[in-house]
């Protein structure tokens, strides 16, 4: 039994670790419900900076300080819908994003080093944790998703693969009607973004990962990850 909002939420967050699905899930908001999202940290770096990215994903800015825009949003009398790789700050209503840790941990990896210029960046160190958000169990810890209250919990995989039974998901959750079909452009913005839109292969990802890589993900993170069923 999926949650439904109740009709005075004001907020809902849409949480996950970085490169695990979160702007796919704000890209089906805009595309299949004309509903636009904004981000805790406004994306100036990359999304927020792009007006033709920030238009497909449906992203908003927002003007005042971050608390004060949280406060006003949580008074507003519609819905806002935003965007975080934070723990839990209060208790609303989360859309959670799971994905792979060995895929989003390489992801991650190359988006620390190829489009933020990171240095000193190793995939062990993203593994560890040794990152602006933590590591992938840590963001797991922190929000329990499958325990959570008031939470829909969804698999990036079935939003790549089964997309219809994710957007009936969010449908029912968020109490909105489909607006439009989804199609997944993923393509045209990878030539438009390749920085930031890279294959969103899972296979290709772990790839990468050599035996030392599974070794460590796996025993700092086997538990997780065969809750999740990512791991027999």
């Amino acid at each position: 039994v999926i949650f439904r909002l109740e009709s005075h939420t004001m907020i809902v967050w849409l949480a996950s670790y970085p490169r695990s699905g979160n702007t796919l899930a704000r890209r089906m908001l805009k595309q299949v419900f004309c509903h636009e999202s904004y981000s805790q940290y406004n994306d100036r770096k990359d999304i927020g900076s792009r007006p033709d990215v920030a238009s497909n994903v449906g992203h908003r800015s927002y003007e005042k300080p971050w608390l004060e825009f949280l406060a006003a949003a949580k008074a507003a009398p519609d819905l806002h819908i935003i965007k975080t790789h934070h723990p839990p700050q209060d208790d609303e209503p989360v859309i959670y994003v799971v994905r792979d840790g060995r895929a989003a941990a390489v992801s991650f990896f190359h988006f620390l080093c190829d489009e933020r210029k990171r240095e000193g960046v190793t995939l062990e160190k993203v593994i560890e944790g040794d990152t602006p958000f933590g590591s992938w169990g840590d963001h797991l810890d922190a929000w329990q998703p499958l325990d959570r209250p008031r939470t829909l919990f969804l698999r990036f995989e079935d939003m790549t693969e089964r997309p219809e039974k994710v957007i009936a998901s969010m449908a029912l959750f968020l109490k909105m009607e489909k607006q439009m079909e989804w199609a997944n452009n993923i393509a045209s913005l990878q030539k438009l973004y390749p920085g930031f839109f890279r294959s969103g292969n899972d296979a290709l990802n772990k790839a990468e990962m050599d035996a030392r890589h599974n070794a460590l993900f796996e025993s700092r993170y086997g538990l997780w990850l065969r809750r999740l069923g990512y791991l027999d």
